[in-house]
Formats: structure tokens, C-alpha cells, sequence
């Protein structure tokens, strides 16, 4: 019959209890730095497919502040806000009758009516922020590390 003996294994326990104080606004101030970088994919992702009639949505693209917590994950929910009062027909800026919510736009744009092809730029701009989230969360992660904590 085999047999393995773990040395350390109890101090590797008491360094990780030890981190949970720490570890816990470290992964916050990394869910919302990669928050920050999916917002600004999205923001590329919609200019690059020419979303951009008024430019409200664009603009209003942002992430939650605040991180939600839900079984175990730290969550900032990423996608436009607020209400889009105007629209362009002819090439001319007019007031619609009833404002649309720029998160319904930005789903129309995406998945496209009978009229409007879809873009899908929101699965390009998750390509590009699963590009570059990585190696910057990985980073931080090893100046954490680093710093003896």
C-alpha cells in the first residue's frame, strides 16, 4: 500500500487564514479593475461595429461601484444606463415620444431585429477583455504575493 506524507501542510493553513482579512478587499479592488477593463472593451467593441448614432450609449456604458456578493462570487454587473431621449432619422437629432432604455438598445444592437442585422459586438467585447484581463489580474495577484503579506 503507498503512503505520502505533506510537511507544511498545517503552516500552509495558518497563512491562508491569516491572508482572509487581506485577501478579501484584494479581490474587490480586482473584480472592479477588471470591470473597468471590460467597460472600456465594451465601449471599443461598440464604436468598432459603428453603434454610434447619438452616442448616448456608449457613453453610458459603466459598472457597478459597489460589488454584489452571490454563492461565493464577487459580481459588478457591466452594460449602459440611464434612458435615451433622442434618436436620428434622415441624419437629424430628434426627441423621441418615449425614451428607450439604453440597455434595450444595446440588446437590439447586439441580437438585431427583422430590419436590423445583429452586430454582436458584446461577444467581441468580451473576446477582448478575456485578452486582457488575465495578465493584469495576474499581476496584481503577484505583487500581493510579493509584498509579504
Amino acid at each position: 500500500m503507498a503512503t505520502c506524507r505533506i510537511e507544511g501542510l498545517d503552516e500552509l493553513i495558518e497563512e491562508m487564514d491569516r491572508w482572509e482579512g487581506e485577501i478579501e478587499p484584494l479581490f474587490e479592488e480586482m473584480t472592479l479593475t477588471g470591470a473597468e477593463m471590460v467597460k472600456d472593451a465594451w465601449k471599443e467593441a461598440a464604436e468598432k461595429h459603428q453603434l454610434k448614432d447619438t452616442g448616448a450609449m456608449i457613453k453610458s456604458i459603466d459598472f457597478d461601484k459597489t460589488i454584489k456578493k452571490r454563492g461565493g462570487r464577487m459580481l459588478s454587473y457591466i452594460y449602459p444606463r440611464g434612458m435615451q431621449r433622442f434618436t436620428t432619422k434622415g441624419g437629424k437629432l430628434i426627441r423621441r415620444k418615449r425614451p428607450v432604455r439604453l440597455a434595450t438598445v444595446a440588446f437590439v444592437r447586439h441580437y438585431g431585429t427583422k430590419q436590423r442585422a445583429a452586430t454582436f459586438f458584446v461577444d467581441d467585447a468580451d473576446k477582448l477583455a478575456a485578452e486582457r484581463i488575465p495578465e493584469k489580474l495576474v499581476d496584481r495577484w503577484k505583487a500581493f504575493l510579493r509584498s509579504g503579506r
